[in-house]
């Protein structure tokens, strides 16, 4: 399968964008204060909503592509641990993902809250873009009766950041604006990229306490939440 574009508008993002950034903030509209700020934000956001111009691509792969520790998107080697956590015969389809979101643009450079909460707007959004993404992805898959893993994401489940530049090659990311430094950094900064395994067994798939793992990527096979469902038997 040729890589797939999709998009969201600002408008479509809005709603999720704006519980993300008041769930980051921790705004507690019990206080006055907190309502004043967040009517700065959203003046904020008004003023450079236009440049958020959240786009992505992804591709579907075989089960061909999966290899245990390892996943190969024709020729281009993905490496983690934790992909093993997946019986072989489990693993239907491998999805690589990117999504790029623009800035929230800045009328005054010079004041650093409107820099801070500019920022702070244009990550929920991009994390708005890749849950809606994930929504729509699980709605093809439960479909056909198989599952969605969490997303692998570089830096995360062991996976290493600088292979950012494999997922991003792999999908010609260059034609939606994506570069990506040696270091692994992709540009523009709200820019996520990742990798979805669908399995035949939602058991099959890690647990979302493997995200914020703070063991080293070789100590997967003797994980506890990987085996947990073997200590209950």
């Amino acid at each position: 399968m040729t890589k797939v574009f999709f998009s969201y508008t600002e408008e479509e993002t809005r709603p999720l964008a704006r519980e993300l950034f008041i769930e980051a903030v921790k705004f507690d509209f019990s206080k006055d204060k907190h309502h004043r700020m967040f009517d700065e934000a959203e003046r904020i956001l008004s003023g450079g909503a236009d440049a958020i111009d959240i786009r992505g691509y992804y591709e579907i792969f075989g089960p061909a592509a999966y290899h245990g520790n390892s996943i190969d998107f024709s020729g281009r080697a993905i490496n983690a641990v934790a992909f093993s956590r997946f019986p072989d015969t489990s693993v239907k389809n491998v999805i690589p993902y990117i999504i790029t979101g623009g800035e929230c643009s800045c009328n005054n450079e010079d004041d650093i809250v409107e820099l801070l909460f500019a920022h702070m707007w244009g990550t929920a959004y991009i994390d708005a873009g890749r849950l809606l993404f994930e929504r729509d992805l699980k709605r093809l898959t439960e479909r056909d009766g198989v599952f969605l893993s969490p997303a692998f994401s570089p830096g995360f489940y062991g996976m290493s950041h600088e292979q950012s530049r494999e997922i991003a090659d792999t999908l010609g990311a260059a034609d939606i604006g994506v570069r990506v430094l040696d270091s692994g950094t992709m540009l523009p900064i709200k820019t996520v990229s990742g990798i979805y395994l669908v399995a035949g067994d939602e058991a099959d798939c890690p647990t979302d306490e493997c995200l914020n793992c703070i063991g080293n990527k070789e100590s997967c096979s003797q994980c506890i939440i990987r085996n947990k469902r073997v200590l209950k038997q």
